[in-house]
């Protein structure tokens, strides 16, 4: 700019200056002060100009002082970042339980963007984690099954159980659960179900496991912690994997076997990182960016 007020830089339709004016030149010095004043901020000068909107020099070289690596390795001025992925992770989950200002017990929750799209095929993901701190959350579990196996049903810790009783309250718009078993003799009932659950996401599927004869098995899978993931048209899977109330270790846990079981559903035609980008978050809070590099 100060160049162009100087003439030095000029334009197509720019007339020729013939003398500069006080307003010129005092335009042109103020701007040539100015970068020389912002420029000398990039070697640690102090830029109070601009100090109420960049975070003070002081509070961002603390940020990383005690960062593992920092000694041999360094990020650009003003940014955070960690170079050991288990201190990242460790302090991600600290910053965002911080951030949980509200009065509830806010959800932890991680989503993550797929490499799923390919030039020739599309991949859909679609599996079942067994977080074993469970995320906090209170499920109702409901199982349908033959007559024979109510008692079972019931025995198991099923909140609702049922044959041909359950078939009509489901009918009648009555689907005050969660999560829906079915034992494999009465997926000939579901047909007719299909419309009202599908949408709902509660179709029993034997890939998920809730489809068995198995009841008891599946019912504590549920009710312990078991969660099902599923990726959106986009490529995005997201979960909850705890409580503001858990424990840093206990989120910690649940996140590296969520992380485990998306690796190990890797599809191997895939081609680069799986991974595209991942978000740690609160229900109320920021969002921390995690890069995986897997």
């Amino acid at each position: 700019m100060g160049l162009y007020l100087l003439g030095y830089i000029k334009f197509q339709h720019d007339s020729k200056i013939e003398k500069f004016g006080l307003m010129r030149l005092s335009s042109a010095t103020v701007t040539f002060a100015f970068c020389i004043y912002m420029f000398s901020g990039l070697y640690g000068n102090s830029v109070t100009i601009l100090a109420g909107i960049i975070p003070p020099a002081k509070e961002q070289s603390d940020s990383t002082s005690s960062v593992k690596y920092s000694d041999v390795l360094h990020l650009p001025k003003g940014f955070d970042g960690y170079f050991d992925y288990e201190e990242a992770i460790e302090n991600a989950i600290k910053k965002t339980k911080q951030n949980c200002t509200t009065k509830f017990d806010e959800s932890i929750d991680v989503s993550f963007f797929l490499n799923l799209k390919q030039k020739k095929e599309e991949f859909t993901l679609r599996t079942t984690v067994n977080l074993p701190n469970g995320n906090g959350k209170k499920i109702k579990v409901a199982v349908l099954c033959e007559e024979a196996k109510v008692k079972e049903a019931k025995e198991s810790g099923a909140d609702i159980f049922g044959s041909e009783n359950l078939v009509n309250d489901i009918t009648d718009g009555k689907i005050n659960f969660d999560k829906l078993v079915a034992t494999p003799a009465m997926m000939s009932k579901m047909g007719k179900l299909g419309k009202i659950l599908g949408p709902k996401g509660l179709m029993p599927n034997p890939k998920l496991g809730t489809v068995t004869n198995n009841i008891k098995s599946i019912v504590k899978a549920l009710k312990s912690g078991q969660i099902e993931i599923k990726n959106d048209k986009d490529g995005n899977v997201g979960a909850s994997i705890g409580k503001k109330s858990f424990s840093d270790d206990k989120i910690k846990q649940n996140f590296d076997v969520l992380l485990e079981t998306l690796m190990k559903e890797k599809p191997n035609n895939i081609k680069g990182n799986f991974i595209l980008s991942s978000f740690l978050t609160s229900t109320m809070g920021i969002s921390y960016k995690l890069n995986l590099g897997k």
